[in-house]
Order: C-alpha cells, then sequence, then structure tokens
C-alpha cells in the first residue's frame, strides 16, 4: 500500500482552496459595483423592493407589539388569513 504523504497533501490543498477564494474575492463585485452596473429598469425594482423592506407593515408593528407583551399571535388575527386551510 503507498505511503501518503500528508504534508504534500495539506500544502497542494491549501493552495487549491487559497487560490479559489483569491479568484473568487477578485472576480465577485461589491454590492454596490453590482447596483451601478444594473440597468435603469431592474435599479427602479431593487428601489421598491428596498424601500418595501424598509418601511413598516402592519403585520410587523402585530408582532413587534405581540412580543414586546409576551403573547402568542394567531394568523386569523393578522388579518391574512383565507380561511381556506382550518385544523
Amino acid at each position: 500500500m503507498p505511503q501518503i504523504l500528508w504534508g504534500r497533501f495539506l500544502t497542494v490543498s491549501a493552495l487549491i482552496i487559497g487560490a479559489g477564494y483569491g479568484i473568487m474575492k477578485s472576480t465577485t463585485p461589491s454590492e454596490e459595483k453590482f447596483y451601478d452596473s444594473l440597468s435603469p429598469e431592474l435599479k427602479k425594482k431593487v428601489d421598491q423592493v428596498r424601500a418595501q423592506r424598509a418601511g413598516s407593515s402592519p403585520v410587523a408593528e402585530t408582532l413587534a407589539n405581540a412580543g414586546d407583551k409576551n403573547q402568542v399571535v394567531w394568523a386569523e388575527e393578522l388579518g391574512r388569513s383565507t380561511g381556506a386551510r382550518k385544523v
């Protein structure tokens, strides 16, 4: 059975992993560069999504208030229940 050269194996493995990480870091754009490269239509969509995420929704407010009071909130209380699924 052939002897495994652990030192060489670990060195080559570390070099391969390091090279892959370096290539990933050098080729992946930052979030700002990626946003700048988008078309104007996509920028508008991204801005809409960001604005929607930043704004507070009634559901989020209800859950936050219930969390402060240590209460349980059921789906029916959120107003999103369609009534189609009953358990």
